[in-house]
């Protein structure tokens, strides 16, 4: 991620084209599109010049969009829709608040995070029986809440090691993912199922 995660449009230019049979495959200068598969996400409908990328792939030239269209010249606008990036980054704001409130007041591992188009999901292992999961779900819905009323600011600043994430009171590491500037922006937070596996629970909440 190069930019601002708010970006859902850029003016950029081409740095290298190739053309294989009926597709453009377009090296940018700039580019708005997230790590998708390091986030366990599905991915945004990306678009070079309101013509949608039918595949992306990494290069030595970074990111290559593979696309019907065919470029004039050297300038092209990169778009992806702004509605679905901001439910994106509220699943991927809420990360940080569940790993973080779980580990604190529960002592629980929390791991596995995964994001699809109409749900997020985690895993938390050791979690055997109906009363335990009743009683993670329930302070979950209690307490998360809360801190999105809490309006507090979320800042990821440069460092030597990397990316480091601050949230007053909350979390200060490594940077988890991509995220949103202020909790409130997160709005309502609703559980709608989870399940039982072999070692655990698989909690999803609403995107």
């Amino acid at each position: 991620m190069n930019l601002n995660p708010y970006i859902s449009r850029i003016n950029t230019r081409i740095v290298k084209r190739k053309y294989v049979d009926d597709n453009t495959h377009l090296a940018l200068a700039n580019d708005i599109t997230l790590d998708y598969e390091a986030l366990n996400s599905f991915n945004e409908d990306i678009y070079v010049n309101n013509t949608l990328v039918d595949q992306r792939y990494n290069s030595s030239y970074g990111n290559i969009f593979v696309s019907k269209y065919r470029p004039e010249n050297d300038q092209i606008h990169l778009s992806i829709d702004y509605d679905t990036r901001i439910m994106l980054l509220r699943s991927l704001t809420l990360r940080y608040l569940i790993f973080s409130i779980l580990r604190k007041y529960m002592n629980l591992k929390v791991y596995g995070f995964a994001t699809d188009r109409l749900n997020s999901s985690f895993r938390i292992d050791k979690v055997y029986f109906e009363y335990q999961a009743r009683e993670i779900i329930n302070f979950l819905e209690r307490v998360i809440p809360i801190y999105v009323e809490s309006g507090l600011e979320i800042v990821t600043k440069e460092s030597e090691n990397g990316p480091i994430t601050k949230i007053p009171g909350i979390y200060f590491g490594k940077s988890l993912c991509p995220h949103l500037s202020n909790l409130s922006e997160i709005g309502k937070f609703e559980i709608s199922h989870y399940s039982f596996g072999k070692n655990g629970i698989t909690v999803y909440y609403n995107n």
